[in-house]
């Protein structure tokens, strides 16, 4: 997650993924995991320049779990807006909100 939220900070910048990742001190699983997601793994080495708008369209939604239960939803360039977060302690935090209730929605799955 810590590498989806400061990708926005590269705009214009030419990197690979793999580098990226090593600049980020990403785990070898989770940069294998990466890896293995592209049809082309080779493209994995291939430096590219990041483009903010494009990782908008793709990137839009950042939900945070909660060990209650609790999803929080939100569109991901507005996530910190949408929800102040109270640290109570080095591991609780207080998420709060405001809003009008537009819709309900149960599933039976997550």
């Amino acid at each position: 997650m810590a590498l989806a939220a400061v990708l926005p900070n590269r705009e214009g910048q030419f990197a690979s993924l793999c580098q990226i990742c090593d600049d980020m001190s990403i785990s070898s699983g989770a940069k294998n995991t990466l890896r293995g997601c592209l049809e082309n793994h080779s493209l994995f080495e291939e430096p590219f320049e990041f483009c903010g708008e494009e990782y908008s369209k793709q990137i839009v939604f950042k939900s945070l779990h909660l060990d209650n239960g609790a999803v929080l939803t939100a569109l991901n360039r507005s996530f910190d807006q949408c929800f102040v977060a109270e640290p109570i302690d080095e591991q609780i935090v207080r998420y709060t909100t405001q809003g009008k209730v537009d819709d309900i929605r149960v599933k039976r799955t997550v």
